[in-house]
Parts: C-alpha cells; structure tokens; sequence
C-alpha cells in the first residue's frame, strides 16, 4: 500500500508540474543519449524505423500482425452494422461515436458486483462472438504480457482482487479472455471516433487502462493520443497498443482524415470492484 500511495503521489506532482503545458509531439520513443549505447534488448518492439515512432507503437512482434488487425477491423464494420446501439452507447461524455462496454463492473448505486448490462439477448450473443474470435484474444493477452512485464506489483493486485471477486460469484463474466486480469472491456465501434478530453473517474485511481488503436488511417496526419497532463502528442497507429493511468490523465485523440476509418479496444477495471 505505501508503494501504491508513493506512486499515486508522484504521478499527481508530474501532472501539477506538466498542467500548464501545451500538448507537443513525441517523435520518438525516448530521447536518445550519447552515452547510451541503441541496443533493443530490453524494449518492447515500437517502429523504431519510422521517424515517427513513439511510446504508442507497441505491437508484437509478430509479422502476421497487421494482417490479423486487418481481419479484426473487417469484423468490427461488419459488427457495428449488425447492433442496434441504445441512447446511452451513443450520448456519453467521451465522444460522438457508439461504445459497448461488457464485463464485470460495480457501479451505478448496486450493492455488489454485477454484469454490464446489454440491451437484448442477441446484441450479447454478437459481442461474445466478436469477443471470442482469435484477434480479440491477442488484442487482451499481450495488453496483458505489457501490464505484467512492466507493472508487475499492480498487476498481481489486480489479479488477486478479480479472482477473489470471480470465486465468490461464478456467474461474472470473467471469461472473455482467459489470460486478462481487466474486468471490463469497450469496443468503440466509430467508425470515425475522436473522444473528447477526460478522465475515467470510475476507474481504480492507481490503476491502468490499455487502449489499443484500430482501423484503416494515416497515424502521422491523425489519430495522435494526447496527454494533456503532460503535454504530449503521440502517434498511435492502427494495431499499437499503449497502457496509461486513465484515472489521473486527462486524454483524448484527434480526429482523422476523411475517408479514414478510427475504431479502438479499451480494457480497464472499474474502482468498485477493488
């Protein structure tokens, strides 16, 4: 716990430090130094062969990657057209674009855990076929290898807590990714999405959320992640994934070209079930 508090501290003095600074655009995953040799060893893969690459390239390694993203945007065009989305999916806070969110939550005045509630049985049966095909499934295992190579304390936080809560009530759905410790997941069905600048306030304040950049655009001329706290652009191409404490930053992207499609896959844990 004091582990916990320190680094909530010093995020919150890194935010106060960095508030009144202009959003500026990360070209590169980190400053070079002279002294420091360039080995890779040790760095998740980012597109350190573009000039534009920055701490938002994360992807596999994979060379079948950006087919299977392929594949998985198709799925999700296809998906949008199927759903009806309700009033409250497409008039929130974060933008003018339909979001489902499904999973494990506790929130809006309930007295325990209970399952996102989905408009009709068929809109559910979609979405768990959408959720169970293989690019969903490598979209949360390596969001998920990220959380636990780097953030290796919380990560085991979050797992004890949601195991805890998952074997007290077995009928959570806690197995749309059998390798996620997140309790909740959104699919941001676009298919032009540029959420407005916010916090998630309902998630845990320590915690962190992994948003993963899909669809068919040109990340150098939109789709950047900004930072507001801190004062960053970066570029998020379609297929990256990056991890940020959506709590304590504000955030939002920029819109994309016309004719560009934007669509996104956000896995997170609402503070409640903590």
């Amino acid at each position: 716990m004091e582990m916990m508090t320190r680094r909530l501290w010093n995020l919150k003095k890194l935010r106060n430090r960095c508030s009144s600074c202009k959003p500026t655009l990360l070209s590169r995953p980190y400053p070079r130094s002279a002294n420091k040799p360039r080995s890779s060893a040790n760095r998740p893969r980012s597109s350190t062969t573009n000039p534009h690459s920055s701490p938002a390239d994360v992807r596999p390694w994979s060379s079948g990657w950006d087919a299977l993203v392929q594949g998985g945007v198709q799925e999700i065009a296809q998906v949008r057209e199927e759903l009806t989305f309700t009033c409250k999916q497409t008039e929130h806070s974060r933008g003018d674009f339909p979001a489902v969110t499904v999973g494990a939550a506790h929130r809006g005045g309930r007295k325990e855990p209970g399952n996102i509630w989905q408009s009709n049985p068929a809109a559910l049966a979609v979405l768990t076929t959408l959720l169970a095909m293989h690019f969903f499934q490598s979209l949360a295992g390596f969001a998920n290898c990220i959380f636990k190579a780097y953030l290796f304390h919380t990560y085991q936080y979050y797992s004890k807590c949601l195991d805890g809560i998952y074997s007290w009530k077995p009928d959570l759905q806690c197995h749309y990714f059998k390798t996620s410790v997140f309790g909740t997941c959104t699919v941001n069905f676009g298919p032009r999405m540029a959420s407005r600048p916010h916090r998630d306030s309902a998630n845990l304040a320590f915690g962190w959320c992994a948003i993963t950049a899909l669809g068919n655009f040109n990340p150098n001329k939109g789709g950047h992640l900004i930072l507001w706290d801190l004062g960053l652009a970066l570029r998020f191409s379609p297929g990256s994934t990056i991890l940020i404490p959506s709590t304590l930053i504000k955030h939002s992207n920029i819109p994309i070209q016309n004719r560009e499609t934007q669509y996104s896959f956000v896995q997170y844990s609402a503070a409640g079930l903590f």
